[in-house]
């Protein structure tokens, strides 16, 4: 008999969460994250089981309602990364950073964002991006999404902006080495109402 290499065992990380949190009801959880991640009430919550599964929503939405595949990242990220967005249907172009920073090269988004890309990936490191404000300007005068990546960053500012504010998908972790360090799970804000349902479907 051959056995499976891994087992998936239904859990409820919510509960979880309620537990911890001492908050029966999930509309007072999702209250109270919103306030811990600093976001404001247009965002909605989903609480998902891995936060990197928030890099293959996001994608699939964008991906799905976009001609251009392309999906912009960083070079420093975890494999995991990189293949979500090739399963949600996305092609990864890596954009390089300034020397020595882990900080976008404004000139290499600008020459990338030419072909309409579908989407950025902007993920915070133990410093936020410097240009946050910019690339997200840049990014929006181009049609081109934006999914910040905030597994190790869960909030701050950058020149008084609050940082995922200005996205149209953020990525949480609260996995055990994060800001957040809850055992497992993760959770992703999302702009725009119709793709919270439609997210909310999938899920």
């Amino acid at each position: 008999m051959t056995l499976p290499k891994q087992v998936v065992n239904k859990i409820n990380y919510l509960k979880f969460i309620q537990y911890f949190f001492k908050i029966p009801n999930i509309i007072k959880i999702k209250s109270k994250f919103k306030k811990i991640l600093n976001l404001n009430n247009r965002y909605k919550l989903i609480f998902l089981g891995r936060a990197r599964t928030g890099i293959y929503l996001a994608t699939k939405i964008i991906v799905d309602q976009s001609k251009n595949k392309d999906v912009l990242i960083a070079p420093f990220t975890i494999p995991d990364v990189i293949n979500l967005i090739k399963l949600a249907g996305g092609r990864p172009i890596f954009i390089d950073f300034e020397k020595k920073s882990t900080n976008l090269d404004i000139r290499v988004l600008k020459k990338n964002l030419i072909n309409k890309p579908a989407a950025l990936v902007i993920t915070h490191y133990t410093i936020n991006q410097k240009d946050y404000q910019k690339i997200c300007k840049l990014c929006h005068n181009n049609n081109t999404k934006i999914i910040e990546d905030s597994a190790i960053s869960v909030a701050g500012f950058v020149d008084k902006t609050k940082i995922n504010s200005l996205s149209d998908f953020s990525i949480f972790s609260f996995s055990a080495f994060k800001f957040i360090n809850f055992f497992y799970g993760g959770v992703i804000s999302i702009k725009n109402k119709n793709d919270y349902k439609k997210i909310s479907l999938i899920v």
